[in-house]
């Protein structure tokens, strides 16, 4: 819980960076949680959680996600369920629709844990990497649905 204190005053402005990787440098020092770790079993883990390295790297990685302003304001957006607009006959919100997917398709191709939905499109299309731009996605997704179709069984299968 400190730690996510801590890495919120440093990006809200009630403490310096120096001061919160200060901090942060101290815990992973005094490593706190070692008391409570069930040593003895570590050795059967693919991965030791107490790794420095690791812990360096998620602390990392969260202050990275922290700095990212559009990141923010996208997960901060409230999600509000309704009915699904008409936007096939709508020329601009079905191209907005379209690079939007594409590209969410794209970066989801890059993840290591990709989102469920991203999951089951890209093993179903067979795409192992991104593809690049909106062309290079649209001809894959368009001679994949030629031959296979797409049913709602399909979600069900690849779940």
């Amino acid at each position: 819980m400190a730690i996510i204190s801590w890495l919120h005053d440093a990006h809200s402005g009630s403490a310096s960076s120096v001061e919160t990787d200060l901090r942060l440098s101290s815990l992973v020092r005094r490593r706190p949680w070692l008391p409570f770790a069930p040593t003895e079993h570590l050795d059967q883990l693919e991965r030791n959680p107490f790794n420095e390295e690791f812990f360096e790297r998620f602390v990392a990685r969260v202050i990275g996600y922290l700095e990212d302003t559009a990141r923010l304001k996208r997960l901060a957006e409230p999600f509000i369920s309704g009915g699904m607009p008409e936007i096939w006959e709508d020329v601009q919100a079905y191209q907005d629709f379209r690079v939007s997917f594409f590209d969410y398709l794209d970066r989801a191709a890059r993840l290591p844990n990709k989102p469920k939905v991203a999951r089951i499109i890209l093993e179903r299309l067979d795409v192992d990497a991104p593809l690049g731009g909106e062309e290079e996605w649209a001809e894959v997704f368009g001679e994949f649905l030629k031959e296979n179709g797409w049913t709602d069984e399909a979600w069900v299968e690849h779940a």
